[in-house]
């Protein structure tokens, strides 16, 4: 996983520093939600802006739109869009526009998995912030490094798999996909030791 500073970083790294210089005084990322130093609520952080407020998110956060906080008042905080990416399930409420063209077609979460599981995402995320996540050993990557050093070859890869078979199943199931690829990355990690 990654603080909330480090993804506000990540945020930076791969948006504000990657748009057209028209656009840059304009943008910036609001911090507010990482000094709170708790969870934050999108009722909240809408409330405490002031002027024209836009929401922007993935067909499967909209789909989700009536279980979030407080959704009578949230639908009248900002203006709502959501982008429809390949294979995106469910419909987002009446009062979300869709945003035209084409939207990424791998969410965030996949990219965390894809990580986790050592997987290269290069060609998802901006170099910059590839060569972050490497630096700081996020989203797993420290863990991997550390089972590389310590297992066979064969039974990295055969730990990759059964964390990606674990985590395929938790999400089949309803569990916790990130606790069963976790449980499937150390399943056989003590091997090498009598």
């Amino acid at each position: 996983t990654a603080t909330a500073t480090e993804r506000a970083t990540l945020v930076r790294l791969g948006l504000l520093d990657t748009l057209p210089a028209r656009w840059r005084p304009r943008a910036r990322v609001d911090l507010r939600e990482v000094r709170a130093r708790r969870p934050v609520y999108a009722v909240e952080t809408l409330s405490a802006l002031t002027g024209e407020r836009h929401f922007v998110c993935g067909q499967d956060s909209a789909a989700c739109f009536p279980r979030w906080k407080n959704p009578s008042h949230l639908k009248s905080s900002a203006t709502w869009w959501y982008g429809c990416r390949p294979r995106s399930e469910g419909r987002a409420p009446a009062h979300f526009r869709r945003l035209p063209g084409p939207f990424p077609g791998i969410s965030s979460t996949e990219i965390r998995s894809a990580l986790a599981l050592g997987r290269s995402c290069s060609h998802e995320l901006f170099p910059e912030v590839s060569a972050h996540i490497r630096k700081r050993g996020l989203y797993g990557l420290k863990l991997l490094a550390r089972l590389k050093a310590t297992l066979s070859v064969h039974r990295y890869e055969h730990t990759l798999n059964v964390a990606a078979l674990a985590e395929t199943l938790a999400r089949r199931h309803g569990a916790d996909p990130d606790k069963a690829r976790l449980a499937g990355l150390l399943h056989d990690a003590g091997r090498r030791f009598s």
